[in-house]
This record gives C-alpha cells, structure tokens and sequence, in this order.
C-alpha cells in the first residue's frame, strides 16, 4: 500500500513530465525539424531533465519508506513494552495480596474478639479499627512500652510493621509501572484506576508513617 508522500510523488512527477513536455514541444523546438529529429531531440532533453527528478523522487520515497519502517518498528516495541508492564502491574497485585494474606490481628472489642486481616486493615472504608493492625512508624521506634504491649505481642507487631513496608514498596513499584504504560500510551487512563484502587491504602499507610506518597495521577508530568 503507499503511503501518501509517495502517491504525491507520482503525481508530481507525471504533471512535471507532462509540463516538460509541452514546454518543449510547443516551446522549442522549431517547426522545420524532422519528425524523427525531432523525437530524438526530445529524447536527450527528457534524459537530462527528467532523469535527475526521477533519481530525486525514488531518493525521497525511499527516505520516506525508511521513515515509516523505523516508525512501525517502535510501535511494535512499543506495544511488547506495555504487554510486559501489564504483566508486571499483573504480578504486583497479585504479590500484595499474598503479603496481606500473612497479617491476621484479633481485635478485642467491649462485646466480642474480631479478627481482621491486613487487606482490610488497607482496603476496606468500613474498618474503623485499621490503627490497630497497621503499626505505626513512631509506635514501632519507641518500643514495647509505648503500646502497652507483652514482648511476644511486640516482636508480633514489628512482623506486622514489616509486612506493611513491604506492601507499601510494592505500591510504588506498581505505580512506577502504570505511569510508564500511560506515557507510551499517552494517557493516564491506568494510574488513574489504580490510584482510585489504592486511595485507601497510601492514605493509611502515609498516616502511619510509611514512606510512600498519595498517589495523584491528575498531576502526573505529561498528563
């Protein structure tokens, strides 16, 4: 199929030998000349100016042709790219969910004991006692007193300490991957959902102390 600079080209190149022709004929060449001098006469000049802007044209097309393969090769690459980032976001969730799924913490309440797990600690609007799963940064610096805790419940609190700077690493690894989708795809269509998705986590998680920030994509660079 070619592309448009080509068949510009064509056209082109027909209207000029067209042009060049009547230039000559009617232009040129005086009427006393024989029939067949006068078609070799019109050869050499068709040879000299119409030869270099053929070479000229077939030099331009092919640039352009050039252009438009390097152009198809980096949409490819481009494309195995984003597969290969979805697959790692893929991962990502799938590796945060695996984490959470270790922290279980039974909370003890005026009525009943209830356990709750880590993912709702991090995901769930309804929680209200998400303080008590997830420690806190200051809580864990200053030690088992500070908490009122038995040395056995404390080493249990520093796992859970742990496990939750472990999600929070897999947080801005999977938000390092979804921003650099969108910037191939040039959009940010994919930060935005799971920015919406992990609201809730990177709140809780800042507040406690985490090293991780609120994720806004509307204030991503290129967005």
């Amino acid at each position: 199929m070619k592309s448009p600079v080509t068949k510009i080209i064509v056209v082109f190149l027909i209207i000029v030998a067209f042009l060049i022709a009547v230039f000559y004929v009617y232009g040129i060449l005086p009427g006393n000349i024989e029939g067949h001098q006068r078609l070799a006469s019109f050869g050499t000049y068709i040879g000299g100016v119409v030869t270099p802007l053929t070479v000229l044209a077939a030099l331009i097309a092919l640039v352009q042709r050039d252009k438009e393969h390097r152009s198809e090769i980096e949409r490819i690459t481009a494309q195995g790219h984003k597969i290969d980032l979805l697959r790692f976001i893929e991962h990502i969730e799938s590796d945060i969910e695996s984490t959470l799924s270790q922290i279980t913490v039974n909370i003890i309440t005026k009525t009943n004991s209830v356990q709750r797990l880590g993912a709702d600690a991090l995901f769930s609007p309804t929680m209200l006692e998400w303080k008590e799963v997830i420690p806190s940064v200051h809580d864990i610096k200053n030690g088992a007193n500070s908490l009122n805790l038995m040395p056995g419940d404390y080493q249990k609190k520093i796992l859970s300490f742990e496990t939750f700077g472990i999600v929070a690493a897999y947080i801005k690894r999977l938000r390092e991957h979804c921003e650099e989708y969108d910037r191939i795809a040039g959009n940010n269509i994919t930060s935005l959902y799971f920015a919406r998705k992990y609201k809730i986590a990177t709140t809780r998680l800042k507040s406690r102390g985490y090293q991780i920030d609120v994720w806004d994509p509307t204030a991503q660079k290129g967005a």
